[in-house]
C-alpha cells in the first residue's frame, strides 16, 4: 500500500535512507527524528512509503513549493526515492509514482512535479511530467 508516512515509520525509513546514503552520519542527538517530525507536521512536505506485508520497501519525499508565477500554481520536487536493495528491479519504484493530476491526493495542487536526481545515480530514472500531460 502506498501511503503517507506516519510517526511509527521513522526507523524503517531511516533504514531505507541508509541504503541510499550509506556514508551519512548516524545522529545520536535525535536531530534526525526531530526533522522527521517537522516533515510530518509541515503542510507542504509529504513523505510517502510503500508498505508490503507490514514492511516498508520504498519511500519518496515530495516538497510542494508555493509559487508567484504560473497563476500562483505551486510546483513540487521529488527527492530521496529509494527502494529496498533486495527488491530493486522488481517494479516497486513505479508504485511510488505520483498521480498526474495536480489536485490528486498527494500532489498538493502542484502543476509541475520535478525529480531531483543525483549525478552519481545509476540505473532507471523516473521522468517528470507537467500536470495533465500524457506519459
Amino acid at each position: 500500500m502506498f501511503r503517507a508516512a506516519r510517526p511509527g515509520d521513522f526507523a524503517q525509513i531511516m533504514s531505507l535512507y541508509r541504503q541510499l546514503h550509506p556514508d551519512d552520519p548516524v545522529h545520536e542527538d535525535g536531530s534526525d527524528a526531530a526533522a522527521f517530525q517537522q516533515i510530518l507536521d509541515s503542510p507542504g512536505l509529504h513523505l510517502f512509503v510503500l508498505e508490503l506485508d507490514g514492511a516498508l520497501v520504498a519511500t519518496t519525499y515530495l516538497n510542494v513549493i508555493p509559487n508567484i508565477s504560473r497563476s500562483t500554481s505551486p510546483y513540487a520536487v521529488i527527492e530521496n526515492v529509494v527502494v529496498e536493495a533486495s527488491r530493486r528491479g522488481t517494479g516497486l519504484g513505479r508504485q511510488t509514482d505520483l498521480p498526474p493530476h495536480p489536485n490528486a491526493p498527494g500532489r498538493g495542487g502542484a502543476g509541475r512535479v520535478g525529480w531531483r536526481a543525483s549525478a552519481a545515480r545509476r540505473g532507471p530514472r523516473r521522468r517528470c511530467w507537467p500536470a495533465g500531460s500524457r506519459r
